[in-house]
């Protein structure tokens, strides 16, 4: 409860932080927590890189069984709850509080994980720049987070805001969920920011709302570029700038398999979808499906399903209603850059017939 009074404000010193960089260390034993708390640690460091009550979570290392109740942390850069960075294992421990970085790579449990994450938590309010996210804000290449949640409401002024994990660079994020409002500017999603080639999204969701101003905004991703299996939105989706608006993701040049959103989709910009905004010509789209309303009144490319098509979509289909300016249709608006069916000034569609139809009206249906 004092730790606000330690260092001249500073707080908690991180576990393995030194003098001086030749004397940091790296967290490199096993902590078990045996389900006890530390309650209302308090560090304030803004211009220092890697805080939390770890700085580092190195190799081969283990911290379970922890929660962290109650923190007010403020950093730099790789800022976290439980730890700056993570590069071993860190198993059913929990956070809740505030988590505040000026920089990139700030998450509610760790700054950035190049480990493992299982069965663990955020509730944390969670603030900073760039690569921002719920439970971790950087999920480095072959990185797992498996079996988590984050619950705490994320907010980014800049680029690459998630529920959950910020940037998923390809890493995997596994039965894994986020409920908490996401606020950003470009790259928004209700559980990632984006998730690059060789990343995957399986079995998870977000629930919450995501509103953001720039491109590639969605439900559960801002932009995919790897794989989404099995996963879903249900959060409203609201875009208030550029363009790429999604259900489910803004933007995508990998794949979507057996997955769904449902949130209604709203945007000042244009090409945006009731599934995906923009789906790029690497991006598939297979068994999944929107139910959402989609609507952008002086918006143009306005799909039930996709905004604009210029990849490929089998067994998919749209429900929710659809309005926009020009280039409106049930399914999608444009495929490769081209409206599939004659122009109008303005449309609505009411309602896709069924699933596998997609149709596009002549005229508008006031």
């Amino acid at each position: 409860a004092d730790a606000a009074y330690w260092n001249g404000g500073a707080g908690w010193v991180p576990i393995g932080q030194g003098a001086d960089h030749a004397s940091h260390r790296d967290f490199r034993a096993t902590l078990q927590g045996n389900g006890h708390a530390i309650a209302r640690l308090f560090i304030h460091r803004s211009a220092r890189d890697y805080v939390g009550l770890f700085r580092r979570v190195g190799g081969g290392a283990r911290v379970e069984g922890l929660a962290l109740r109650d923190v007010q942390i403020w950093g730099h850069r790789f800022v976290g709850g439980l730890a700056g960075r993570n590069i071993g294992t860190i198993g059913a421990s929990s956070v809740s509080g505030r988590v505040t970085g000026s920089a990139d790579r700030v998450g509610g449990l760790t700054g950035d994980n190049y480990g493992r994450i299982l069965t663990s938590s955020a509730t944390a309010t969670v603030v900073g720049e760039a690569r921002v996210g719920g439970l971790v804000g950087f999920n480095g290449t072959r990185s797992d987070i498996v079996a988590c949640a984050a619950s705490g409401s994320v907010t980014a002024s800049s680029f690459y805001s998630g529920g959950l994990v910020g940037y998923n660079h390809n890493g995997m994020v596994t039965a894994s969920y986020a409920t908490g409002a996401v606020t950003g500017d470009d790259t928004a999603g209700g559980l990632a920011g984006i998730s690059t080639t060789a990343g995957a999204i399986t079995l998870s969701h977000a629930m919450g709302t995501v509103v953001a101003s720039g491109n590639n905004v969605g439900g559960l991703g801002g932009f995919n570029d790897g794989a989404v299996v099995g996963s879903y939105a249900t959060g409203a989706v609201l875009g208030r700038g550029d363009r790429y608006v999604g259900g489910l993701v803004g933007g995508n040049d990998g794949a979507v398999v057996g997955s769904y959103a449902t949130g209604a989709v709203t945007s000042s910009g244009d090409i945006m979808g009731g599934l995906v905004g923009f789906n790029r010509s690497l991006g598939r789209i297979a068994a999944s499906y929107a139910t959402g309303a989609v609507t952008a009144s002086s918006s143009d490319s306005v799909g039930g399903l996709a905004g604009e098509n210029q990849g490929g979509a089998t067994a998919c289909y749209a429900r929710g209603g659809v309005a926009g300016r020009n280039h409106v249709g049930g399914w999608w608006a444009l495929r490769a850059g081209k409206q599939l069916r004659p122009a109008t000034p303005a449309g609505r569609c009411p309602g896709a017939p069924g699933a596998g139809a997609w149709w596009e009206p002549h005229q508008a249906v006031r």
